[in-house]
């Protein structure tokens, strides 16, 4: 999203049109959060399914496998935070602002070695990754105030409310996806990878469509530029010519 939405921002820039640069901002973003937030609570929900199918073999116990879906977990929970803090630096880049983006992920990264340090010296590698996920949300809140300060104003009361919309729909499908598990792990043999992997693909799957279902019915604009944008990539139908000449 922030590498295609680039040549929109720069164009805006360059008009000195800040105020469309402004709401071509919260559109990309809104339309990560749609993708995104729904994306990390089904990891953190099948964390253990996808640690399980990806190292699951060997000496790599359950007890190994606890632990690095904690990890995960943790890690997981500044995955929007990256995501919008990358759009966040395209859009100053267009604004011809490359130092302050500079400046603010050189402190930030001096921060996330002194507070991991911290972290994994008083709390081992959930720290650690406690440690990582605070300081790129920190850097993410702190660019986001830097543009913000140059536009005026990034459309936040569309953001919130979207982002609302989209923490009901994602709290309906935890729920879906949670409530699954347990029946599918009844009946498959969770000793087996296929077990495993299925449990987590047949919860994943009917969470993702009570996802889209409630969008749908909250009328998310997201979900229909979503939809408009996969029936022209995945759906597009070539008409053939009715004659061939030559």
């Amino acid at each position: 999203f922030a590498l295609a939405a680039f040549p929109v921002f720069a164009a805006s820039a360059a008009e000195k049109n800040y105020t469309e640069l402004a709401k071509q901002v919260a559109r990309v973003i809104r339309q990560i959060l749609f993708l995104v937030i729904p994306s990390m609570i089904i990891m953190v929900i099948l964390r253990a399914q996808m640690v399980r199918v990806a190292y699951g073999t060997g000496k790599f116990n359950w007890e190994n496998t606890g632990l690095t879906a904690d990890v995960l977990g943790i890690l997981i929970l500044s995955l929007a935070a990256q995501c919008i803090m990358l759009v966040v630096i395209r859009a100053l880049y267009a604004l011809q602002d490359t130092w302050i983006t500079f400046w603010v992920s050189s402190l930030g990264v001096l921060l996330t070695i002194f507070v991991g340090y911290f972290g994994k010296t008083h709390f081992g590698l959930i720290g650690l990754a406690g440690s990582l996920s605070l300081c790129l949300i920190i850097q993410c809140a702190v660019l986001w105030m830097v543009l913000r300060h140059k536009l005026g104003s990034l459309y936040e009361s569309s953001i919130l409310i979207a982002l609302a919309k989209i923490s009901l729909a994602s709290a309906a499908m935890a729920l879906v996806a949670q409530t699954v598990k347990a029946p599918v792990a009844s009946v498959v043999d969770m000793t087996r990878l296929w077990g495993i992997l299925s449990q987590g693909l047949i919860s994943g799957t009917l969470g993702v469509l009570v996802y889209l279902g409630v969008c749908s019915a909250l009328g998310l604009e997201e979900i229909t530029l979503f939809w408009e944008s996969f029936q022209k990539r995945w759906l597009k139908v070539k008409v053939m010519p009715e004659k061939i000449e030559g």
